[in-house]
């Protein structure tokens, strides 16, 4: 959720760079919420409600600085956060 957060958040507080670990996407967020699937209490229907409302993909293509993303995990290569998924 961490990774999501700090691309959703950089355009609001002007960053010279993003690091985003993980980055999960806003619906996969809103899916484990609905889920109970996370470790940890959370407002479900506020972080829900917000996920919603938030383009990640649109977000990043939007950021005019840097963007490290990292993954914690050797993983496949995946789509790019800049082009949003064809499915």
């Amino acid at each position: 959720m961490g990774g999501c957060l700090a691309l959703l958040a950089a355009p609001l507080v002007e960053p010279q760079a993003v690091v985003a670990i993980c980055p999960a996407s806003t619906e996969g967020l809103r899916r484990g919420l609905r889920s109970g699937r996370f470790g940890f209490e959370a407002d479900a229907p506020t972080l829900d409600a917000l996920f919603a409302e938030q383009h990640l993909y649109e977000t990043v293509e939007s950021l005019e600085v840097p963007v490290l993303l990292m993954h914690a995990a050797p993983v496949a290569p995946s789509t790019p956060l800049t082009a949003p998924p064809s499915c």
